[in-house]
């Protein structure tokens, strides 16, 4: 997986969040780790994540495209993170 992290990017992000709620929809990885993805947040062939660990980042469409839904039980930990760091989601995109 690509991640790239970006200051100027965690900058429009929080001043998304500070303005409306925002969409999302979340992505399990091989090896368990759940992403937070926000389709409303693509740039070029990019889209705006969060993960545990590395928080904020762009990972590639392509790679996004295959990966399976989280369960609610498997994205429940990450939802309560950005809830805390003030997210307020719509609702989840399928």
């Amino acid at each position: 997986m690509t991640i790239i992290r970006s200051g100027e990017r965690q900058f429009a992000v929080k001043k998304f969040m500070n303005t409306k709620k925002i969409e999302v929809l979340f992505k399990l990885e091989e090896r368990g780790n759940v992403l937070a993805i926000f389709p409303s947040l693509t740039e070029n062939n990019y889209v705006t994540c969060y993960a545990h660990i590395g928080q904020h980042g762009l990972a590639c469409l392509s790679y996004i495209e295959n990966l399976e839904d989280a369960t609610p039980e498997q994205s429940e930990e990450l939802r309560k993170e950005l809830i805390t760091i003030g997210y307020e989601f719509k609702e989840e995109v399928k």
